[in-house]
């Protein structure tokens, strides 16, 4: 490896060299952020963030800029919407125009490995999450994706410093102080909460450095008590005995250092002390047995991995069928990642994989802790039968909405649907008498129209498999199809014998329901 150049050795050098790096962007990314802000006026701001998170590097830019013009540090754009309020869609045309635009290469590949880790950590921000913290979502999102906003410039400007950092801190499981002070002249979360304050980023970022530079004083107490998973009844005295940490633990402000640090741990392997630790510690923040989060972590990587991994890059969802002591040892690009994955045992089959989703569905007593780890477990069934795209939304009966469950192969507003059954008649009445929709080009026309239109502009396809699946208060709505292709006869079959799977885990997991 080549020596690195010349770092700077304290804040304010850094912030003077790093407020002039300009993030790159692949193609494919920037055309579908051209595409967002070009329809502002057929999309709500909201919609048009949502749309946007798919390129962080525009996200940083637009949160930089609407923080930093004039404004209070009190009075901060916590979120991409409240930003873009701010500024305008044309002053976010010309940051957009601002962003090179380039193809994953040997030069760059460290910045968008960086990437990943922080969509990674938003997706297990969104399957721990997003059900308790429903009202403030857009809040839980942008702060867990901006938290390594300051890493992604680091690395983006000094690229050689990801591999240094990977041999450093997760092969050798060393985080010395003392070694990041003389590399880069102060320690990495110092010079990460330095950036993050300068840039002023949204206030539970800046907290979470805070806290793990700081105020480590509750972070400890937690850790200590989560450690004593076996026992929740001594972990419950020990939080009310402690009123103060108590309050600490449940704020939502927390979450993005929880989902940043699971990303970052499960970037080396998913089996060590560190990520146990915080296993554990995320486990006790939910109020959720530790075998149960740990399998909604193992599925969130899955689904991130579905969504958001490149070629070239590593995702730790790649290790998850691996021997559990086995520890990722780094990537160079792109051939030891080449090699790492030939590694691997062969994986199964898609129809393997398909049998093996539907016997887990069909498992008596149920398996499933809740609703989003069966759903999931239904989604890998239709992904490895062939659907290529898919939602998966569940009635809320209070709000009578039909809410986002679980999503694949769309794009990101597909997290966050929200529907009103009482605008589409055809919802409505499915709703009413559950049943399976094969949509055709040849009389999917009329049927199209009746559906909701977010469902339209995120399919747009003349070839849709629609079901509704119910039983007592639990009621499913499913929307899948193959990237607009024409569906064979082979997958409406597996389609039904999936949803027959799902109405039988459902009588199972309603049955053993607590």
């Amino acid at each position: 490896m080549s020596p690195l150049p010349p770092l700077p050795n304290n804040l304010q050098d850094w912030i003077n060299t790093l407020d002039a790096v300009q993030l790159p962007a692949l193609a494919s990314d920037v055309q579908k952020a051209r595409q967002a802000l070009g329809n502002n006026t057929q999309y709500s701001l909201r919609e048009i963030a949502q749309q946007l998170q798919a390129i962080p590097a525009l996200t940083l830019s637009i949160m930089r800029e609407a923080n930093t013009k004039g404004y209070s540090q009190e009075d901060r754009a916590e979120t991409l919407e409240a930003a873009l309020t701010r500024l305008g869609m044309q002053r976010a045309h010309e940051l957009l125009n601002k962003i090179p635009v380039v193809e994953l290469n040997e030069d760059n590949w460290p910045f968008f490995q960086v990437l990943l880790i922080s969509q990674h950590a938003c997706q297990q921000a969104n399957g721990l999450f997003s059900a308790r913290l429903a009202r403030i979502w857009q809040e839980v999102y942008w702060n867990t994706l901006l938290f390594m906003a300051p890493l992604w410039v680091i690395i983006c400007a000094y690229p050689k410093l990801f591999r240094i950092w990977e041999r450093s801190t997760l092969e050798r499981a060393v985080s010395s102080r003392a070694d990041e002070t003389q590399l880069l002249g102060l320690p990495v979360l110092t010079l990460c909460q330095g950036l993050a304050e300068h840039w002023r980023l949204p206030h539970w970022t800046v907290r979470c450095y805070r806290i793990v530079n700081q105020d480590q004083r509750f972070l400890v107490k937690a850790l200590r008590i989560a450690q004593n998973d076996e026992n929740p009844l001594d972990q419950q005295q020990n939080l009310d005995a402690d009123p103060e940490l108590r309050r600490w633990l449940t704020q939502p402000e927390n979450t993005p250092l929880l989902a940043n640090t699971l990303a970052t741990m499960a970037h080396h392997g998913w089996g060590s002390v560190q990520m146990l630790r915080w296993q554990r510690l995320a486990a006790l923040y939910v109020e959720m047995p530790l075998p149960t989060l740990q399998q909604r972590i193992h599925q969130q990587a899955v689904l991130s991995a579905q969504q958001q991994a490149l070629s070239g890059l590593w995702h730790p969802a790649q290790a998850l069928i691996w021997p559990w002591t086995d520890r990722f040892s780094g990537v160079e690009y792109p051939s030891s990642t080449a090699k790492t994955v030939q590694s691997v045992p062969e994986e199964l089959t898609s129809i393997q994989r398909w049998k093996a989703a539907c016997a887990e569905l069909l498992s008596n007593p149920s398996p499933f802790a809740n609703i989003l780890q069966l759903s999931a477990k239904v989604q890998e069934a239709l992904l490895s039968a062939g659907v290529q795209r898919l939602v998966i939304l569940q009635l809320d009966a209070k709000r009578n909405l039909l809410v986002t469950r679980q999503s694949a192969g769309l794009a990101s507003e597909a997290k966050f649907l929200q529907l009103d059954p009482a605008h589409s008649p055809l919802v409505q009445n499915l709703l009413q008498h559950p049943r399976q929709l094969y949509l055709t080009a040849e009389h999917s026309a009329r049927v199209l129209e009746l559906l909701p239109g977010a469902i339209k502009s995120l399919f747009d396809s003349q070839h849709l498999l629609i079901q509704v699946v119910s039983l007592n208060k639990t009621v499913m709505l499913l929307v899948a199809d193959r990237t607009g292709a024409a569906l064979d006869e082979r997958l409406i079959q597996v389609f039904a014998k999936t949803m027959q799977c799902f109405e039988k885990a459902l009588g199972y997991y309603t049955k053993y329901e607590p």
